[in-house]
């Protein structure tokens, strides 16, 4: 039996294979999902942005030829988190789940029951000089112009993509603290909403928003302090 989740963002289509065989066609050509398998594109372009398994044969209309295979790295970069959480004898939770773009989804998948789900902004000042990672209670209101003066910023913005990807090493919909793992140069400064730090049970990805995360804030504390990572309490 063939189980598959399609999610729509914007012009981008998501598709991920939990179970059996499907087939996709896509400018004339088939392409066969597997289980773990994901791909996407886009509905105005000629080309599929992700291939599949290794070994499923050419795609001429490939923006590159074989990117890393979602599926696998997607397991690896969660597994990076596990591995570390294990190692420093943390306690935590897993709850594996479709993937997730909006707390929205998050929401309505019943995660709030397991603990406080955390929304996580990544900033940059007007000169792309300064790069924040702002932590805080999915219910909470943040103020960009307040919390620039705040920090001493100026005006803050939503930082690019591609700053998101170079300076933690992520794609947008899964931004967490955990990717502060990846921020070897510390170039990105961190805060989290103080309301959190009485937090038994916050929910955050682990590099990827295919699954979530459960940790105490003690905990998480822990594990940024293992990486040399300041973290800076506010009130938001």
């Amino acid at each position: 039996m063939m189980q598959a989740n399609r999610q729509m963002n914007g012009t981008r289509e998501f598709i991920t294979v939990y179970s059996g065989e499907l087939t996709l066609i896509f400018k004339d050509h088939e392409y066969v999902l597997k289980a773990g398998d994901a791909a996407s594109y886009n509905a105005f372009d000629d080309y599929v942005y992700k291939k599949y398994r290794k070994g499923n044969g050419d795609c001429q209309y490939c923006s590159t030829l074989f990117e890393l295979e979602r599926s696998n790295s997607m397991e690896d970069q969660k597994q990076r988190v596990y591995d570390a959480l294990n190692k420093m004898g943390i306690k935590y939770e897993v709850v594996e789940h479709e993937p997730v773009h909006t707390m929205e989804d998050m929401d309505r998948l019943g995660l709030p029951e397991k603990g406080t789900l955390c929304k996580n902004l990544f900033l940059r000042d007007s000169k792309g000089k300064r790069h924040f990672l702002i932590t805080a209670d999915e219910k909470t209101k943040v103020d960009l112009k307040a919390l620039g003066r705040q920090l001493g910023a100026g005006t803050l913005s939503f930082a690019s993509e591609e700053r998101l990807e170079k300076y933690l090493g992520v794609k947008q919909g899964s931004v967490t603290p955990f990717a502060l793992m990846n921020d070897t140069e510390h170039a990105v400064e961190f805060f989290i909403d103080k309301n959190l730090s009485r937090c038994k049970s916050m929910g955050i990805h682990p590099l990827e928003n295919t699954a979530t995360v459960f940790i105490s804030f003690k905990d998480l504390d822990k594990f940024l302090w293992n990486l040399d990572v300041d973290v800076v309490k506010i009130k938001l």
